[in-house]
């Protein structure tokens, strides 16, 4: 009700797509919120919606920090809000809305790599800075494991296979129903009643709320009674 659903859709792909290790984390994510209307008694007649972006830092994105093509490392679901959103199965909701919403972006990515696409068009129009600029910081590697080639030109090819390679990756994701079954939702409840919602990756090793062993830990209080953990689905103490 409060977010547009679209603008999150597609600022998650391009994050994910790129692959961008600084996705999500402060300074690097905006959001900006359109004016609520008001009519001429000043009556409030509709709230303006929260959108996402504009996308910024993107300098640990495309293979700079990992050459893989084939993980999930820039969905990033340790942040509880995408991880909510990843599981919502809505029509309208967010997962939904991604798979309508890539399509497009995978088109336009392509497109990008496309002989005399954008990218070769840059290419072109940068000839004399690149090349300066590559004579003068060649040799400067971020980090020991990235590849090294010999020319400017070999870093653009390779930039272009890296996003090709991804976007495939990210279309058998997407479409072979692995991004349906990403998340696991957990369940807590105190005297029959829902006490708190927790969401998960699926298959990967999480640090639940534990009393004693995680120090934000949710701990119900009830009268006469010490808590000592939840039971899990075998009635054995978590």
């Amino acid at each position: 009700d409060l977010m547009d659903v679209k603008s999150a859709a597609d600022y998650w792909l391009i994050q994910q797509v790129t692959a961008n290790d600084d996705a999500y984390k402060t300074g690097s994510t905006y959001f900006y919120k359109v004016s609520d209307t008001f009519d001429e008694t000043g009556n409030k007649t509709g709230t303006g919606k929260i959108y996402w972006g504009p996308v910024w830092d993107f300098d640990y994105a495309y293979g700079a920090y990992d050459m893989s093509t084939e993980n999930t490392e820039g969905i990033d679901f340790y942040h509880s809000w995408i991880t909510a959103m990843l599981y919502d199965t809505d029509e309208n909701g967010f997962r939904e809305m991604v798979k309508r919403e890539w399509p497009k972006v995978k088109e336009s990515l392509l497109a990008m790599t496309n002989d005399d696409g954008i990218i070769d068009q840059y290419r072109t129009e940068l000839h004399i800075s690149r090349s300066e600029d590559y004579e003068f910081w060649k040799d400067i590697l971020w980090f020991d494991y990235l590849p090294v080639f010999s020319n400017y030109d070999d870093n653009i090819d390779a930039q272009k296979e890296w996003i090709i390679s991804r976007v495939n990756w990210m279309d058998q994701y997407i479409n072979s129903g692995e991004l349906d079954k990403a998340v696991c939702k957990v369940t807590y409840m105190v005297d029959g009643e829902i006490a708190r919602l927790e969401y998960y990756p699926q298959d990967e090793y999480i640090n639940m709320y534990i009393p004693d062993k995680v120090t934000d830990a949710y701990k119900p209080e009830k009268e006469g009674y010490l808590f000592l953990g939840w039971e899990n689905e075998s009635e054995s103490i978590a």
